[in-house]
């Protein structure tokens, strides 16, 4: 392999390895037309991709943003949520060596057709 005037490696197309295949058949959840794939939620990340991932039954699907809005509408609007802040306090020192006291807080849900 050459290099240029600063040192730096020229690379060519032909010096570089060629990459495995990807295998077609991922773990994906990605049904041909009329197929249908459906089971528990296991996972969920709003922050993964464009728009979200759904594992379900531990295999990823990736969200488009109108099926996000319809997970979250189904899943989240309507149900319940209470917030509670500890009369007690706790504390940490964080990064400059400074000792932070605060009062925990911690969060219920329930879907609000739940019994």
């Amino acid at each position: 392999m050459s290099t240029d005037s600063s040192g730096t490696p020229e690379v060519t197309f032909d010096d570089l390895d060629e990459p495995e295949e990807v295998d077609s058949n991922s773990e994906w959840i990605n049904p041909d037309a009329g197929e249908q794939f459906g089971g528990q939620i296991t996972d969920i990340r709003l922050d993964a991709q464009d728009h979200g991932v759904v594992e379900i039954d531990g295999r990823p699907y990736s969200l488009n943003w109108s099926q996000r809005q319809q997970l979250l509408n189904e899943l989240v609007v309507g149900s319940l949520m209470a917030v509670k802040t500890s009369e007690e306090t706790d504390s940490f020192t964080n990064d400059d060596g400074e000792e932070i006291e605060y009062h925990p807080k911690a969060v219920r849900f329930k879907r609000g057709d739940a019994e």
